[in-house]
């Protein structure tokens, strides 16, 4: 098989994985509100502690930062991930506000670099603040529930769920752009690396916008 093949092959199992998941069943329930008790939309997610391994900085460019991002504290707290959260928002502004700098780059075959916007929604390398976020939220939510710090869990859910989608959508078209062109849809419309980019580009805004309302559902931690 070609190198682009198994590229695509292994991009479709993770997107089966992800979607047969028990974390995407969960959301799946908490989408169509049926009546959850307070406690158990959160308290049935098990709680993530992430690997130690980097404390947060002031740069949130990935290109800059070499190690993973961890909790600053008890990593059972919510508190613990603020900055990792505000630099994530961070990270997708700036993304936005330079998207035709950092989608300049292409590939050898001319092609757009994808990857460049797939570093920073988190889903290539583990630099970005938004790498892993899914988990963050998770334990971000379980844990401000718990003190009775989170107005309603269900919509959170919603919430983190809109943000995640978003992420991974960002990413699927950022990819889907690296190999549109070479695989002969180069100037068919609607089909061509630039249109899956700017497709990429208007997921990212979504998320953005998602990402926001989701950051003005945590009072306690601003």
């Amino acid at each position: 098989a070609s190198r682009r093949s198994v590229a695509t092959m292994s991009h479709q199992r993770l997107l089966l994985l992800l979607v047969a998941s028990p974390a995407s069943a969960a959301w799946g329930a908490v989408s169509k509100r049926f009546y959850v008790p307070r406690r158990a939309v959160l308290g049935s997610i098990p709680l993530v502690t992430l690997a130690p391994i980097r404390t947060g900085a002031a740069s949130v460019d990935p290109n800059a930062i070499s190690e993973r991002w961890r909790p600053q504290g008890d990593p059972k707290r919510a508190e613990s991930y603020l900055e990792q959260l505000k630099d994530g928002e961070t990270a997708l502004e700036q993304l936005l506000a330079n998207w035709n700098t950092v989608t300049a780059r292409t590939n050898g075959d001319g092609s757009p670099d994808g990857d460049a916007v797939r570093r920073v929604v988190g889903t290539v390398g583990v630099a970005s603040p938004l790498f892993g976020i899914e988990r963050v939220l998770k334990v971000v939510g379980k844990d401000l529930d718990s003190r009775d710090l989170l107005e309603d869990p269900a919509e959170y859910m919603e919430a983190v769920e809109a943000v995640v989608n978003g992420l991974r959508d960002a990413d699927y078209l950022a990819y889907s752009a690296i190999f549109s062109d070479p695989s002969g849809n180069a100037g068919k419309k609607g089909q061509t690396s630039k249109d899956y980019l700017e497709r990429s580009r208007v997921a990212t805004l979504q998320t953005l916008k998602a990402y926001r309302n989701l950051m003005s559902m945590l009072p306690a931690l601003q």
